[in-house]
């Protein structure tokens, strides 16, 4: 079992979600952003850590709101 076995690079991360590597920076900026791990100069993304960052960021419609 490696140490980064959970852990994906960020253009790792950018092709499992369909995004640019750019995109991913913007979200990690982002003040509620995606969170990471910054290990010798380089960034690493925990698989379940972004699932959970993903799953909070869910919106519900209004249910009081009639459709028209």
């Amino acid at each position: 079992m490696s140490l980064l076995e959970d852990m994906l690079a960020e253009k790792e991360i950018a092709a499992e979600l369909g995004v640019s590597s750019r995109t991913v920076k913007r979200w990690r900026a982002m003040p509620d952003g995606l969170p990471f791990i910054a290990l010798g100069g380089r960034i690493f993304y925990r698989r379940s850590s972004v699932r959970s960052w993903i799953e909070g960021r869910e919106c519900f419609p209004n249910r009081r709101r009639r459709s028209a």
